[in-house]
């Protein structure tokens, strides 16, 4: 009797751990896999809000402003980001020349140059669109941006800091059901 105690808990450990590994690979190459479809899923939309930001201010913004003889303000900004639902930030050169959020700006928390990352890659070597990631203290977000085609407009830039919060909400509920599921899993198996 005890023998046969024995080898069952034996036999019943052996097949946990056989069911196991398995599973656990299976969640987390599945958990990868999808959230880097929902992280391409994000960029492309970023940069689709940023080119139709872009296309609002050359389009819209700067043809009204020129007319009127002024520059592009912040007012056509805040209209822009309305449109398009998401704060804009357009930068001539290395700084930032308007803004919709321009207290962010003035309270020093953002800087007014250009980010480093998006002027290399959009200033530098002419790319088409950039979706890179920019941190405030431990908060990272994306930034989308996009050339203006009116090159003495400079550049656009839309960051995405609301977006950030649903991704991690949306992949913080993928690992929970990755887990339950791999767990029922393990159960019904054993």
């Amino acid at each position: 009797r005890e023998l046969r105690a024995s080898f069952y808990r034996k036999l019943f450990l052996a097949f946990v751990a056989a069911v196991f590994v398995p599973v656990v690979a299976l969640v987390l190459v599945t958990r990868n896999y999808v959230a880097d479809q929902m992280e391409r899923s994000i960029e492309q939309e970023a940069v689709r809000t940023a080119s139709a930001a872009g296309r609002v201010v050359e389009d819209l913004a700067a043809p009204r402003a020129a007319q009127q003889g002024l520059a592009v303000d912040d007012n056509l900004m805040v209209w822009v980001s309305r449109l398009v639902d998401q704060d804009v930030n357009m930068f001539m050169g290395t700084r930032l020349q308007a803004t919709s959020e321009r207290n962010l700006f003035a309270s020093g928390l953002l800087p007014t140059r250009t980010p480093a990352e998006v002027y290399r890659a959009l200033g530098l070597r002419n790319e088409a669109a950039l979706v890179t990631r920019e941190r405030i203290g431990t908060f990272e977000y994306l930034v989308a941006a996009t050339p203006l085609t009116l090159r003495q407009l400079g550049i656009l830039t839309v960051p995405l800091t609301s977006r950030q919060r649903e991704i991690e909400q949306q992949i913080d509920t993928l690992d929970r059901r990755a887990l339950l599921a791999a767990l029922l899993f393990i159960l019904a198996g054993a």
